[in-house]
């Protein structure tokens, strides 16, 4: 769901202070099933002014006290979400200030079912680093990590990673892609200078490949994980 898009169930207008409204999720064009019962989400917004937050919660359900984006800053911020789906696999976004809101979607949960796939954490471990060795210029174009052959103790038959993908921008960055193929989804924003990271959902690539693709000159990682 884009609000930037002409008027639509899931597009335009955007939103206004204070509002809050449905989205429904499952009569959009990303192939998402009746049966899912929580989605994998990346929440942007991209906003006229600050925004003090923006909550997403599942439709048919009283609000939570909760912030799924803060944006004190006014500035393009994304964040990653699970949502549960509600009435008829809608969501509900409230944000407190004008803003639009992007929405991409990389996943969800439904019942176990035949060929089904199995979650298991692992100790938190850093597969790459492009600062490492001191010295090293800024990534430019495409980085391709092999996290099988990382050193981290993910085996050769994983079939999706969850990561934590932080750049640390020497400039303005339009986006980070994280992914095994190439959607117009955006993993980050940094619009100014600042650090800025998300977790979301990727699947692998073929021989356990990740592209990252990355416009403009940012480093991947963060000294404070």
């Amino acid at each position: 769901m884009d609000t930037r898009n002409v008027a639509g169930p899931l597009g335009g207008p955007g939103l206004l202070a204070n509002q809050t409204r449905a989205f429904p999720l499952l009569t959009g064009q990303c192939g998402l099933p009746v049966a899912a019962r929580s989605y994998s989400l990346n929440v942007t917004v991209v906003p006229k002014g600050p925004v003090g937050f923006l909550t997403m919660w599942p439709t048919g359900v009283i609000q939570p006290v909760v912030a799924t984006v803060n944006d004190v800053t006014g500035t393009i911020v994304g964040n990653a979400a699970i949502v549960p789906s509600g009435t008829n696999g809608s969501v509900n976004v409230f944000v407190t200030d004008a803003t639009d809101v992007v929405v991409d979607v990389n996943g969800y949960f439904a019942a176990p079912g035949s060929g089904g796939e199995f979650f298991f954490p692992v100790t938190p471990c850093r597969v790459e680093d492009t600062r490492l060795p001191n010295g090293s210029p800024p990534l430019n174009g495409m980085l391709q990590i092999d996290v099988a052959a990382s050193g981290c103790g993910i085996p050769a038959e994983a079939r999706a990673y969850v990561f934590s993908a932080t750049v640390v921008p020497q400039g303005p960055l339009g986006y980070l892609h994280a992914l095994a193929h190439r959607p117009d989804t955006n993993g980050g924003n940094a619009q100014r200078r600042r650090w800025d990271h998300h977790v979301e959902f990727r699947h692998r690539a073929v021989q356990q490949w990740i592209d990252q693709r990355f416009r403009d000159q940012p480093d991947a990682s963060d000294p404070g994980h």
